[in-house]
């Protein structure tokens, strides 16, 4: 072969330079194609420190409202209790409380949008 196709010799076979640097850059731009529309896909964003950043603000953020949801369930538990126990005040009381969890849940949940997904809620019983 001559020396215009860039030809090598290697052990007891020839091979194509150009050929092998063709494959080597074919296979490196189907890799960052798919790697890229991975990152885009899974984390909206084309780069590892910002979904990174966000992968921990939104961990932030879901901790605080599975724990306003965990508060709410024991409020609606002990709002049952109160009732059932004839303590009206304390179970108005307790509404109250968990009036204020249910606004800040709406809150996170309006900010946030689609962190979350969706969680059905028991609607708060009315008092007599």
């Amino acid at each position: 072969r001559s020396s215009s196709t860039m030809s090598a010799t290697i052990g007891t076979g020839s091979y194509d330079l150009y050929y092998t640097h063709g494959f080597t850059l074919i296979a490196i731009t189907v890799f960052a194609f798919f790697y890229l529309s991975a990152m885009k896909m899974c984390f909206g964003t084309y780069f590892v420190r910002t979904a990174m950043s966000n992968y921990k603000s939104n961990k932030v953020i879901r901790s605080r409202y599975y724990e306003l949801f965990s508060s709410r369930d024991n409020l609606m538990y002990h709002i049952s209790w109160a009732k059932s126990r004839g303590e009206l005040e304390e179970a108005r009381n307790l509404m109250r409380q968990l009036e204020k969890v249910d606004k800040e849940i709406d809150q996170i949940e309006t900010v946030n949008g689609q962190i979350f997904g969706s969680k059905a809620r028991v609607a708060g019983e009315k008092l007599a």
